[in-house]
């Protein structure tokens, strides 16, 4: 018996059509048609600098559902979404963009219709950094010293620095400060303060500069001195007190090692009260002259500025 092949020809209605009992009704639907675009600025091999915002412009058409019925996403060639959004009634697709790092980039402009047909179009275009040098000082600093950066920016001074970012760490870890200036308090003898300059209107991975200093020793100031007795005469014996000890900045213990003079030549100390040397014996002030001591303050590390008292004896 042979076999029946049975056909089951699923037709639609058309109601633009006259229908007929005998023959197929086949329905035509109209193609599909992809939208399309063209990016017109920026244009391939445009140049711009890392501080520059960039002025995006496209064309796009879709002949089946109009430009506004578009999806379009502009990525960056690392897959970053820009921007998304839909054309206007016109076709006009306008974005400004915030400024790219420095590098070669690609912009990836694409269009999706209702249906999912899509429209692609790509340029190239190459971002330049602006350089900035940083120097930081003063070198070498002391823990009375602010630390202050001086900027140039492609070689010029930068004059406002609102225009661009600070970052200063202490041995590496954050600090709040975010100025030009890290002030003497904030700062500590023995610790590495780095800073981080960049541009503010940069972007993420844009141009910065770097550059650190160690807070060093910072010597003793000078001591307040007075020789006793008050109202000395020749042959009484000389002490040279410390009446109001040196500051150190850094907290370090200070000594003092003192000298003296008998109208302006050396003289011997023969002994010491507080310090070694602070004593002239009465035996060398019986001739009088003008005697006068001097304490040089020292942290261990440093001599400092010293002290001088001085006093006038009369002959005997």
């Amino acid at each position: 018996m042979p076999r029946r092949l049975a056909l089951l020809l699923v037709l639609c209605g058309c109601d633009a059509l006259p229908f007929h009992p005998f023959k197929p009704n086949i329905c035509v639907f109209p193609r599909v048609q992809a939208p399309v675009t063209a990016i017109a600025a920026p244009a391939d091999g445009d140049l711009f600098t890392e501080l520059q915002a960039l002025a995006f412009e496209a064309r796009a058409a879709d002949p089946d559902d109009g430009p506004e019925a578009l999806h379009a996403e502009l990525r960056l060639h690392d897959g970053r979404v820009l921007a998304e959004g839909a054309p206007d009634a016109a076709g006009e697709l306008r974005v400004a963009l915030d400024p790219l790092p420095p590098g070669n980039a690609t912009l990836h402009l694409e269009l999706t219709d209702p249906t999912g047909e899509r429209a692609v179009d790509t340029v190239d275009i190459s971002i330049q950094p602006v350089d900035i040098e940083l120097h930081l000082g003063p070198d070498p600093a002391g823990t009375d010293d602010d630390l202050k950066a001086e900027v140039l920016v492609d070689w010029v001074p930068s004059e406002d620095p609102s225009t661009l970012t600070f970052a200063w760490t202490e041995d590496g870890a954050p600090l709040a400060e975010a100025g030009p200036v890290l002030p003497a308090a904030a700062t500590a003898k023995g610790r590495t303060y780095g800073l981080t300059v960049g541009h503010a209107a940069g972007a993420v991975g844009g141009t910065t500069a770097t550059a650190e200093l160690t807070i060093g020793n910072t010597p003793p100031g000078a001591p307040a001195l007075q020789i006793s007795p008050a109202g000395a005469g020749p042959g009484d014996a000389l002490v040279c007190e410390v009446v109001s000890g040196s500051v150190d900045a850094d907290g370090d213990p200070v000594a003092y090692t003192m000298s003296w003079t008998v109208d302006g030549a050396p003289a011997t100390a023969d002994g010491a009260v507080a310090w070694p040397g602070d004593t002239v014996e009465g035996a060398a002030t019986a001739g009088g002259g003008r005697w006068a001591c001097t304490a040089t303050p020292d942290d261990g590390e440093a001599a400092g500025e010293p002290g001088l008292a001085e006093v006038e004896l009369g002959a005997m």
